[in-house]
């Protein structure tokens, strides 16, 4: 028997994020690792129905506009409900150097009522 599995890992987080495309934010809510107890936001985003993935932003005491929480607050501000249905883009995102834009927003379009 080959010891080897041949299988191939679908990229996860962050690392499955593309430049340029457009992603919608689904939640932004507060968690702590379990191991080693960091607080943190995690962001769920989509850029389609089987293209969602979550990423999560450190807290920290101070956050620089280049970290990954930086470059969220920076353009969406710190209250996180209001980042909600926000479509962004990844413009940059190394480490020391990201950068997201906000090209638009989701809107919920409510039934017609019949007449």
């Amino acid at each position: 028997m080959n010891p080897k599995i041949d299988a191939d890992l679908p990229p996860r987080g962050e690392e499955a994020i593309t430049i340029g495309k457009t992603y919608t934010i689904l939640l932004a809510e507060t968690f702590v690792s379990e191991v080693s107890k960091y607080k943190g936001i995690r962001v769920t985003l989509e850029a389609g129905l089987d293209d969602v993935l979550a990423i999560p932003l450190w807290l920290g005491d101070t956050v620089s506009r280049n970290s990954k929480l930086g470059a969220f607050i920076s353009l969406l501000g710190d209250n996180t409900d209001e980042w909600l249905n926000k479509q962004i883009q990844f413009v940059q995102w190394e480490p020391k150097h990201r950068e997201i834009k906000v090209v638009g927003e989701f809107k919920v379009k409510s039934p017609k009522r019949p007449k």
